[in-house]
C-alpha cells in the first residue's frame, strides 16, 4: 500500500487494497476443509443422534444469500452517500470534514463486529432448535456487550469533540465538524443500545426483511441529506445518517418482538448502560469542566473511568453474564 501510493498510481493503489483478500480467501478455504476433516461425525445408528440436514437447493441457497448481499450494498450506501451529498451541494471542503467527523465508525465497527462473529452462530443454532429462551438470553447478553464496548468509546467523544476532531487538523476542530462527530457518537450508542436486531432476523432466515429495512434506512438517508444538507451542510448529513440508522434499528426491534417474541432490554442492559454513563459520561465531564478539554483533561478522566469501570463491570460479570467469556483461573472458586 505504501509503495502504491508513493507511485501515485491509482490502479496500483486498487490492488494493493484488494489484493490481500485473495490470498485470505485461499487460507480460509484451507483452514474450512481441515476444520470439516477433523469434525467428528455423529453415528448414524444412535437413537439420541441429530437428524442429518436436508440438502439445500439453489433456489433456498441464494434466497437466503441474494437479498443479504443486497443489504449489505445498501449499509454502503447509507456510509457513502452523504459524502458525496455533501460535496456537491457544500464543496469538497464539508465533505471533508463530513468524512473526517465519521471515521470514528470504524473503531465502534471493530468491537460490532467482534460480538456479531461470536454470537451469530449460536443465535443460529437457537433459532433452528426453536429456543426462544435461550436465544432472548443470548441477544440480551450481546446487547450489553455491546454496550459495554462501544460506549467507553463514545461517551468521551462526545465531551471532547472539540479535541477529537484537532486531531485531523485545526481546520476541522469547527462548530460543524464537532456537531457531525457528536451526532454520529450518539447516533452510534443508540444503536448499541437497541442491539443487533438485523443480525438476529438475518439469522432467523427474515433476509428479506433486513433487505427491506436496509432499502427504507437508505431512502431515509437520501431523502434527508437532500432536505438537510442545503441549510445545514455537514451537520446536515449526519443527522440523516443517524436516523437511517434509527430506522435500520428500529425495525428489526419491531419485527423481532412480533415474530419471534424477543427484545434487547434487561436489567443487564441497565446496568451495562448505567456503569457506561457513570464512568465514561460523568467522570469525563466533570474533567473538562475542572480542566477543560484539554490533553491532560481527557488522560485523567480515562484513567478514572477506566478503573472504575473496570472494577464495576468485574463486580457485575455474573449479571452481565460475562463469566462464560472469563478464564477459569480468574474465577474465585467458581467452577
Amino acid at each position: 500500500m505504501a509503495s502504491a501510493a508513493a507511485a501515485g498510481s491509482a490502479g496500483l493503489l486498487a490492488v494493493a487494497w484488494a489484493g490481500p483478500y485473495l490470498p485470505a480467501a485461499a487460507v480460509a478455504w484451507l483452514w474450512l476443509r481441515r476444520v470439516l476433516r477433523r469434525a467428528p461425525v455423529p453415528p448414524a445408528d444412535r437413537d439420541d443422534a441429530p437428524p442429518a440436514p436436508g440438502p439445500v437447493g439453489p433456489r433456498e441457497f441464494w434466497g437466503f444469500t441474494l437479498p443479504r448481499s443486497a443489504a449489505q450494498v445498501a449499509q454502503i450506501g447509507i456510509q457513502r452517500s452523504g459524502i458525496v451529498l455533501v460535496a456537491a451541494v457544500q464543496g469538497a471542503a464539508a465533505a471533508a470534514v463530513f468524512t473526517a467527523g465519521t471515521r470514528l465508525l470504524v473503531a465502534g465497527q471493530f468491537a460490532t463486529q467482534a460480538v456479531q462473529f461470536a454470537a451469530g452462530p449460536r443465535l443460529a443454532e437457537m433459532l433452528a432448535l426453536e429456543d426462544r429462551e435461550g436465544t432472548a438470553r443470548l441477544y440480551r447478553s450481546a446487547t450489553a456487550w455491546l454496550i459495554c464496548l462501544t460506549w467507553p468509546l463514545f461517551l468521551p467523544t462526545v465531551v471532547y469533540a472539540p479535541l477529537v476532531m484537532e486531531v485531523f487538523g485545526p481546520g476541522y476542530a469547527t462548530p460543524a465538524g464537532t456537531g457531525v462527530l457528536v451526532v454520529v457518537a450518539l447516533a452510534q450508542m443508540a444503536s448499541a443500545a437497541l442491539g443487533m436486531g438485523d443480525l438476529l432476523l438475518t439469522m432467523a432466515g427474515r433476509t428479506g426483511w433486513n433487505l427491506a429495512n436496509n432499502l427504507l434506512a437508505l431512502a431515509a438517508n437520501l431523502a434527508l441529506c437532500l432536505l438537510l444538507i442545503p441549510p445545514l451542510g455537514a451537520v446536515g448529513a449526519a443527522l440523516a445518517w443517524a436516523a437511517a440508522i434509527g430506522v435500520r434499528n428500529l425495525l428489526p426491534l419491531v419485527q423481532l418482538h412480533r415474530t419471534v417474541g424477543v427484545h434487547p432490554f434487561s436489567l443487564r442492559w441497565t446496568a451495562a448502560a448505567g456503569a457506561c454513563l457513570v464512568w465514561f459520561g460523568g467522570v469525563p465531564a466533570v474533567c473538562a469542566a475542572v480542566w477543560g478539554t484539554t490533553v491532560p483533561s481527557l488522560a485523567v478522566a480515562l484513567a478514572a473511568g477506566g478503573c472504575g469501570w473496570t472494577v464495576t463491570v468485574w463486580r457485575l460479570r455474573t449479571l452481565l453474564d460475562l463469566d462464560g467469556l472469563i478464564p477459569r483461573r480468574w474465577r474465585r472458586g467458581r467452577p
